[in-house]
């Protein structure tokens, strides 16, 4: 008996020829040899010689491609990635089948996610290099057919070409010889022959490079069902066509006389009750979380970010599990009215208020807010720090470049043009960034390199680019003479930056004393006191951290105390004097704090969190940034109550928020911390409260 196995190898098996250099290579098949492949599928003494050429030879196939390559059929993709719109993909029935922030598109009979470059436009400038904006969408540029991957044509729309699926354009079809040769007739449209059964729907057998219903197979003499005796096509109906992305898995049987008859994914016992199939016990590692028969075990518990080694445990937005353990927060970021995120899987999300697209999320919401954070899209997902301020974010990639996104009228995305973007932009010209800041307020940013070099772009009027110019940029510049910085923060209208050495020195406006440098000024911007280029901050030689607020800069000393210079309107030196007897200072002044590891100053007040994971703050209390639940200043450092793991801290305005070790964030102070849900519609909080998200581990 010639058996199903058989035809498979037979339709699988491509001859080798040696090409000029030695090297062997896939002969293509030619049209001419339909006949004798149908022959040879009916003589078992011919399967089985090509059985043994294929262990003489071995098989002819490239490795898999990986998630975004660009491919032909499903085979070529690895494992379980389909071949969808020219690229490998993941499959998808709805959005929650795919990554956050990814959507899922019709494609065929199913879906498929989108990829991460592939963000929704309005400008080519919203697109990355090289892809265009046809159709609202980003795609692969196209003159013809040539200039896209196998599998996919040059689709025209409005004197634009991008490269989209072939089966949109796809000649309409009846019989395989209805096709070029290269190709056969699949779901009524012209496309590319399968090598195997995962490039065919559920259900279906590749049986020499078509897709066929299993039941279809062999008859009782003999025969291919497929084939008639002249040897002419089988009819329309059989050719059941490339599927959506599903494999040929095992066939879902919900009903039984005995367990034995049951079949359903990640099943390791079935019972049979009345005519019904359960399941009784589950594959190792594979859990029925939902409790629905259909779709057997569903969840693989290592892996499953939304059952993460149990259950409905689940990593929260934009997580994901390994292991059976889920992924953390590394950073976070309080904006003027926003707060932003990055997980340890590299993933950006944003929540508050939306205005000029802050949250990278491609919309706008005027007047109103996200209370649960939700992703960033656009960029490569491999972010390790974040930046937020006044409508802007910006990010620090790992692989050394960074994205910003939200206002820009003053060039402060950093992509050489003006005017707000919705999703991650990348800045131009910049490589190597460890890190991004900018800051409330303020409509420029800057970055530091691994090297020690800092750049700027965006407003310049009081020379906070560092250039020796009032000069707006929209691609950042290097700040003069400063090769060597180690630490960096943006403030409103100054920036500092710690040297290796030591040394801390400070550029932009010098309001309130902030440049650090002593009685006087270096110069002005208009009417400002200022300086285009850094000044050296005096007395300070051994910081390790700087933080620039508003018009109050403070650092953290190598021996864990800490330093404040500028304004004291509210108290926020933390020097013991109020702004009768110290409005501000034009030096650095010593606070009474040790073990300190981070310093952070906002508008009302200033915070710094220990080695042990407390956190102390002082200044106003009008909003509750101090945090400690009294509702009075203190021009004093006090600790912040019920928070004693703190991780990593953020001041911005006065909203103060912290990582904990135990996981997820905490937030107190106001106004508007509302906007991050933080005590439903309260203006502010007088201590830490958790942040009113979905799970965060």
């Amino acid at each position: 008996m010639i058996t199903t196995s058989h035809r498979r190898a037979a339709g699988a098996l491509a001859p080798r020829r040696e090409g000029p250099d030695g090297a062997l290579r896939c002969a293509p098949r030619r049209a001419g040899h339909k006949r004798a492949w149908r022959d040879a599928a009916r003589r078992v003494s011919v399967i089985a010689l090509l059985g043994l050429l294929s262990l003489s030879f071995g098989a002819c196939a490239p490795p898999p491609r990986p998630l975004g390559d660009q491919c032909d059929l499903d085979t070529e993709c690895a494992y379980p990635l389909v071949c969808r719109l020219a690229r490998c993909r993941r499959e998808c029935a709805t959005v929650r089948d795919c990554p956050l922030g990814q959507l899922c598109v019709p494609a065929k009979d199913l879906g498929v996610c989108l990829l991460p470059d592939e963000v929704t436009c309005a400008l080519r400038s919203d697109c990355p290099e090289p892809l265009v904006c046809a159709g609202g969408r980003c795609a692969n540029e196209c003159a013809g057919p040539r200039d896209c991957a196998p599998g996919a044509v040059c689709h025209v729309e409005d004197g634009l070409g991008r490269c989209t699926d072939a089966s949109e354009d796809a000649p309409t079809c009846r019989l395989d010889s209805d096709c070029d040769a290269a190709l056969a007739c699949v779901s009524g449209r012209c496309g590319p022959r399968c090598l195997a059964d995962r490039d065919c729907a559920f259900g279906l057998s590749c049986e020499a490079g078509r897709c066929v219903r299993l039941d279809a197979g062999v008859d009782a003499g003999g025969s291919d069902a497929g084939i008639d005796d002249a040897g002419e096509d089988a009819p329309a109906e059989l050719d059941a066509g490339l599927d959506a992305g599903s494999d040929a898995g095992p066939q879902i049987v919900d009903t039984c006389t005995t367990p034995d008859d049951c079949r359903a994914p990640g099943v390791d016992v079935f019972g049979c009750v009345g005519d019904a199939c359960t399941i009784v016990a589950c594959a190792a590692g594979r859990e029925d979380c939902n409790g629905a028969y259909g779709d057997g075990c569903e969840a693989t518990l290592a892996v499953d970010p939304d059952h993460c080694a149990e259950c409905g445990r689940s990593c929260g937005p934009g997580g994901s599990c390994a292991a059976g353990v889920c992924d953390g927060l590394v950073d976070l970021a309080v904006g003027n009215e926003h707060l932003c995120f990055v997980r340890e899987n590299g993933r950006a999300l944003c929540m508050g208020s939306n205005s000029n697209g802050a949250l990278g999320i491609g919309s706008v919401d005027i007047g109103g807010a996200r209370h649960v954070p939700e992703p960033v899209l656009g960029g490569p997902n491999d972010f390790v720090r974040v930046t937020a301020g006044n409508g802007l974010s910006c990010v620090a990639g790992a692989d050394g470049r960074a994205w910003c996104w939200g206002a820009g009228t003053y060039g402060q995305l950093g992509n050489g043009r003006f005017g707000e973007r919705h999703t991650a932009q990348q800045v131009v010209g910049l490589t190597g960034a460890v890190q991004v800041s900018t800051s409330g307020g303020v409509q420029f940013a800057c970055a530091r390199t691994g090297g020690g070099a800092v750049l700027c772009w965006g407003d310049n009027a009081l020379g906070q680019l560092g250039d020796g110019t009032t000069t707006t940029r929209s691609t950042p510049v290097p700040v003069t003479g400063l090769t060597d910085a180690v630490d960096l923060s943006v403030g409103s209208g100054t920036v500092c930056a710690v040297r290796a050495s030591g040394a801390v020195v400070c550029w932009g406006s010098d309001q309130s004393g902030a440049l650090g440098d002593g009685p006087g000024s270096p110069e002005t911007c208009g009417s400002t006191a200022c300086s285009r280029v850094p000044v050296p901050v005096v007395g300070v030689a051994d910081a390790t951290q700087v933080h620039v607020g508003f018009r109050t800069v403070c650092v953290r000393r190598a021996t864990g105390a800490v330093a404040c210079w500028g304004d004291n309107f509210n108290g926020q030196l933390g020097v013991g004097q109020d702004r009768t007897a110290l409005p501000s200072a034009e030096a650095p002044l010593a606070l009474s704090l040790a073990d300190v590891v981070e310093v952070r100053s906002g508008i009302l007040a200033s915070c710094a969190r220990h080695t042990s994971g407390a956190v102390s703050c002082w200044g106003s209390n009008a909003w509750g940034t101090v945090g400690d639940g009294s509702g009075v200043g203190s021009t004093v450092p006090v600790a912040v109550a019920g928070l004693a793991d703190a991780t990593v801290l953020s001041v911005s305005g006065a909203i103060a928020c912290a990582l904990r070790a135990a996981g997820g964030a905490a937030c107190w102070g106001g106004p508007g911390g509302a906007m991050f849900g933080l005590t439903g519609s309260a203006a502010s909080t007088p201590q830490p409260v958790p942040l009113a998200l979905p799970v965060f581990p």
